[in-house]
């Protein structure tokens, strides 16, 4: 499963705070894949694969659009307003997101291979698309 983008909790809102204070920036080299998912396609595709009983086994969950981490971090200083402007050290990010952080530091190139080939149709393909929503309401500070 992709770091699941929501306005309820998880590791979004701590991958936007330093945005709000001007300390955005990618972890590591910025090469590493993030595979993500807007809560929304996550939901769906657990109501698909009950409603369709013929797929079985794992399910990467997971947008088709895969990103690296600087392409991840760009994109939400974009949508704050703010520059994605420096590195951030990974043991920072272990110290925020404990051993949720490996995702993120290690990456992980995840495809969502079986639900496509199923007829999955995604909400939110866009990463742009996907975090508006979220960071509209960020850029009150």
């Amino acid at each position: 499963m992709g770091i699941v983008l929501s306005k309820r909790g998880g590791a979004l809102p701590k991958l936007v705070l330093p945005f709000k204070f001007f300390l955005g920036g990618f972890v590591g080299s910025g090469k590493q894949f993030v595979p993500w998912i807007h809560e929304k396609d996550l939901a769906d595709i657990v109501n698909y694969v009950i409603e369709n009983r013929n797929i079985t086994g794992a399910i990467n969950c997971c947008s088709p659009h895969i990103v690296d981490m600087k392409e991840f971090c760009e994109t939400i200083g974009k949508l704050n307003n703010r520059k994605c402007w420096m590195r951030v050290p990974e043991f920072i990010l272990k110290v925020v997101l404990g051993e949720a952080s490996m995702t993120v530091t290690k990456g992980q190139k995840a495809i969502p291979k079986k639900i496509l080939e199923h007829g999955f149709k995604f909400q939110f393909e866009s990463l742009e698309d996907a975090l508006k929503i979220y960071c509209e309401n960020v850029n009150g500070i």
